[in-house]
């Protein structure tokens, strides 16, 4: 049986969320806002990095696929974003890298950084996985079941969100710079450069803070416990 690609997307993120949140209530009872808009954001981070690091390991996959999806959006009439998110997988195809490295072969057609192994969008997503899937998973962890002082989680977040709101500024800035928003149509600039490449931002700016009450207060009062 095959389903679209969107659902294991959901799925994915929504079953770490759910168990985080989850083990959050029963160890304290709560599950404060601020704390919940963080799981979310971090479960997409994971899964993010996970892409990050199959787009690394299929780099030439990529490269081969963007033709598939570029015909597909003539054919279809619809963009590579919604073609790739629609399309139907199996249980077992959701389980290999390539499936998720064919992601970036279809935002390859608003973006050619990412065959161009030259360009600072392909290194600076390949270093996010690689660098900060380890420190996504800690504060994941950190958050939900406080097992190390809040100065030091705050420390390490601090340190992530800094990287979040750098990276991503950055991309941003050599997106138009590259002059790359003239090839695509303004609404999808605006959805996928701006939309969701500010959420990395503002959740970046989020943690900051969050992180300098940690490291302030030494406990986790900003989260209600």
């Amino acid at each position: 049986m095959k389903i679209p690609t969107w659902i294991y997307v959901l799925v994915f993120i929504l079953a770490i969320a759910t168990a985080c949140v989850g083990t959050n209530v029963w160890l304290h009872g709560n599950a404060h806002v601020a704390y919940c808009l963080f799981v979310f954001f971090l479960a997409s981070n994971v899964l993010v990095c996970i892409w990050e690091i199959c787009l690394y390991a299929h780099r030439d996959y990529v490269h081969e696929r963007v033709d598939y999806w570029e015909q597909t959006g003539t054919t279809t009439g619809r963009t590579p974003a919604i073609n790739y998110l629609d399309s139907r997988i199996s249980i077992a195809e959701a389980f290999t890298t390539k499936q998720w490295a064919d992601a970036w072969a279809a935002y390859s057609i608003y973006d050619r950084s990412y065959v161009d192994r030259r360009s600072y969008g392909f290194i600076v997503d390949i270093g996010n996985g690689f660098v900060t899937l380890l420190p996504t998973l800690f504060l994941l962890f950190a958050y939900t079941v406080k097992f190390r002082p809040a100065i030091v989680v705050g420390i390490v977040g601090l340190m992530v969100s800094w990287q979040w709101i750098h990276a991503t500024a950055m991309y941003i800035a050599s997106f138009f710079i590259a002059q790359r928003q003239k090839l695509i149509p303004k609404l999808q600039t605006n959805i996928l450069i701006w939309g969701i490449n500010t959420a990395w931002i503002l959740f970046g700016l989020l943690g900051g803070y969050v992180s300098v009450r940690l490291i302030i207060e030494n406990n986790y009062t900003v989260f209600g416990t």
